[in-house]
């Protein structure tokens, strides 16, 4: 909701200006939209800066700027998205201040939280069997609600959290289940997609970084057919 209001903004800003826009791209705007709610609003304040001013992009860059200000002003003192789900969790912890980041939140949240699983699933298997990690980590997992899962996904896609899950580094995500309880019903992917294909998206984005996906085995040493990447699945 709160991307969608803002690109709105950013469109109407680049009419009225005579700018051409560029055709929305949800990576781009899904990436833009992370830096903002990870390090606030004057991420863009501090690219502005950094950037040629002759350049096309500096000018796409102040619009943006701008938007992005007039939209936390609006949602601030307006409270024109009152009525909105994602304004009311951000109420829990800062009023309507939904720009000024949560790096100092986050940043040692994910640390401590990969450093756990990282723990686990590097352990010697001859140890702690591949069933036995999935134990210990299903019991990790079950401390988080479905929304933190949600947000751990988002920093993985962001760039961020990259070390979660990649082609030739780690699998916690694939290998491990760390996102199952995942709702695509939840994502961004759903507002674009019609329904039944944001489920589609988020299975075959994370099986492009993993050719071959473990599975537990049952009692009789067989891999289960039922162990799938996310509960949505079943």
């Amino acid at each position: 909701n709160l991307l969608a209001t803002g690109y709105g903004i950013y469109i109407n800003c680049c009419k009225k200006r005579n700018l051409i826009y560029p055709n929305p791209d949800e990576n781009e705007n899904f990436k833009l939209a992370y830096n903002i709610f990870f390090w606030g609003k004057d991420v863009l304040s501090n690219k502005v800066k950094k950037t040629n001013r002759q350049s096309a992009i500096y000018r796409i860059l102040r619009i943006q700027r701008y938007c992005i200000n007039q939209f936390s002003s609006m949602v601030s003192m307006s409270g024109v998205l009152q009525g909105s789900t994602a304004l009311k969790d951000y109420d829990l912890l800062y009023g309507s201040n939904i720009m000024r980041g949560h790096f100092y939140e986050l940043n040692h949240y994910y640390r401590h939280l990969y450093q756990m699983v990282k723990y686990v699933a590097n352990y010697s298997e001859e140890i702690i069997s591949y069933e036995e990690k999935r134990k210990y980590l299903r019991m990790l997992r079950a401390q988080l609600t479905n929304n933190e899962q949600l947000l751990l996904f988002y920093n993985w896609k962001s760039g961020y959290g990259r070390d979660w899950e990649s082609l030739n580094g780690n699998h916690f995500f694939t290998d491990y289940r760390m996102i199952h309880n995942v709702d695509y019903r939840e994502t961004f992917y759903y507002t674009f997609k019609r329904n039944g294909v944001a489920s589609k998206i988020m299975v075959s984005m994370l099986k492009k970084c993993n050719n071959s996906i473990r599975s537990e085995k049952d009692e009789d040493g067989n891999e289960r057919t039922d162990d799938y990447l996310f509960e949505f699945e079943n």
